[in-house]
């Protein structure tokens, strides 16, 4: 994954990371962090996610490129991405991405209506932790999420696992993702139906977070336009 490929993906991350922090959740919400694997990534490219409550850091990383980390701030409804090589950072607010996202989340909340969750009866332990297999399915695609209730909910990035209710500030979520979001459902793993891994949670550590990890750092400054990936430079 090249630095441009890094920064080309920032609106997706976006949509997936930031939509949910509005979203009441009535079970206790999980605090720590999450060490991420995606099919989509080179094997040695990584995903680090540091969730606190509304608060959500997520650390991209991949062999010979700097790093980009994206902050979601549910409290003050903003999103940081910090370029630590350049040490500046831009901000967008919600509505900003709201208003970009807007035909992302339409069709994500007209296939919500038809879909279903269904659990298989199977469960698996996915690091370190056992969680029940759930058929998800709508009009366009099939899927295997596996759930776990042992961690709490999770707050900012909650529409991330498994695709759970983006949309869901502005539309009514289906009663079963209302269940399993009430219940802190917690999604440890997405595969296809065949049984190949599309994304999965390898570490868990559940622990207090600084509040220090979710805001722009001393010495960065915001930038004035958003930075040029490298090859632009």
């Amino acid at each position: 994954m090249t630095r441009t490929d890094l920064y080309s993906a920032r609106p997706l991350i976006a949509i997936a990371a930031g939509l949910l922090v509005a979203l009441p959740l009535q079970a206790q919400r999980f605090e720590g962090t999450l060490e991420v694997h995606s099919a989509s990534m080179p094997s040695r490219a990584g995903m680090q996610y540091y969730i606190k409550g509304d608060l959500m850091r997520l650390e991209l990383s991949a062999p010979g490129q700097s790093p980009i980390v994206m902050i979601s701030d549910g409290q003050a409804r903003k999103q940081y991405v910090l370029f630590a090589d350049q040490k500046i950072y831009t901000t967008t607010s919600f509505a900003e991405v709201m208003r970009s996202t807007d035909s992302v989340r339409k069709l994500s909340a007209s296939l919500l209506k038809g879909a279903s969750m269904i659990s298989s009866g199977k469960s698996a332990v996915i690091a370190g932790h056992k969680c029940t297999v759930y058929r998800y399915r709508d009009v366009s695609k099939v899927y295997d999420i596996c759930l776990t209730t042992e961690l709490g909910a999770l707050g900012g990035v909650g529409g991330l696992f498994g695709n759970i209710g983006q949309s869901m500030e502005a539309e009514e979520p289906p009663t079963w993702a209302q269940k399993l979001l009430k219940d802190g459902s917690f999604a440890l793993r997405l595969a296809d139906t065949v049984g190949n891994t599309m994304w999965e949670v390898r570490r868990v550590e559940a622990k207090p977070l600084d509040r220090s990890l979710f805001a722009p750092p001393n010495g960065f400054a915001p930038a004035a336009e958003p930075p040029k990936p490298d090859s632009e430079r």
